[in-house]
């Protein structure tokens, strides 16, 4: 259970096929390959935004890694809403460089086809910079999606945010457990329809603790990263961190500790 009482948990188990293939603009299940459970990660995403929607290859990766986004049964909701209308149909017109005509088969395991994924992670993208604009941060985490907020008030932003997330989360359910069963008590929600929604999740509980994106101090970083991500040297959660991994950490330390040596030894050693 989360501390933060308003911050709902999450059911984070989660089953997909062991592989996945690029065929003909679709994003399908290799054949014969078996499903696997896996434990999906806190704040799963911050790593949509680390995605180039541009780019097929990654893409694939993260949908080999975790499987994919899901958006193909949102889009519905999201095409019919006043406020997301818009954005999305300016969405289309620049993804438009995935064929559009290729439409995912109903099929055992499900398929999603490329454009979706590209719009479901250019969703989570926006909405990141909907909240680094809503707290008047100067760098957007991402640059594509973050020009469509560009002449828009803090009003139209905060429709866009809280509109979307609200359509994400639609689709979810949340159940009591059972104490004899489930080994725990309260409110939860249950296993999520698709990663998109599950996404939106954390997203509404990040904006319900009241917490801001950071951007990772890592020159060769710079991503958005969440208190559950930032983590000390040692492992621990620390609210003034700077860094979105250990790694990170390390690798910003050992540049600054080179750097440090190069001047204490001079131009000419």
């Amino acid at each position: 259970m989360l501390r933060d009482s308003r911050r709902l948990p999450i059911y984070r188990f989660w089953t997909r096929d062991e592989a996945y293939e690029l065929d003909g603009g679709l994003i399908r299940p290799r054949r014969k390959a078996p499903f696997v459970e896996i434990d999906l990660p806190a704040d799963l995403w911050t790593q949509v935004l680390q995605i180039n929607v541009f780019d097929e290859k990654q893409i694939l990766g993260f949908s080999q890694k975790w499987g994919v986004l899901g958006y193909d049964g949102h889009f519905l909701r999201f095409s019919q809403s006043p406020i997301l209308a818009p954005v999305l149909d300016e969405m289309i017109a620049t993804l438009l460089l995935y064929p559009r005509t290729v439409e995912a088969p109903i099929e055992w395991p499900p398929a999603e086809t490329v454009s979706n994924f590209a719009l479901g992670a250019s969703w989570i993208q926006l909405f990141a910079a909907c909240l680094f604009a809503l707290t008047h941060e100067t760098d957007p985490p991402t640059r594509w999606p973050a020009r469509i907020l560009s002449g828009m008030g803090e009003g139209e932003i905060r429709g866009v945010l809280f509109e979307g997330i609200n359509e994400g989360l639609k689709s979810l359910s949340v159940v009591l457990a059972d104490p004899d069963t489930d080994g725990a008590s309260g409110f939860f929600v249950d296993s999520p329809q698709s990663l998109f929604s599950h996404c939106c999740l954390e997203i509404a509980n990040h904006i319900a603790s009241g917490q801001q994106l950071k951007t990772c101090a890592n020159e060769t970083c710079g991503l958005p990263f969440t208190l559950h991500q930032g983590r000390s040297a040692h492992g621990s959660y620390r609210s003034d961190s700077k860094y979105c991994c250990k790694s990170c950490t390390n690798a910003q330390m050992q540049r600054e500790h080179r750097r440090r040596k190069k001047e204490q030894n001079g131009p000419h050693n």
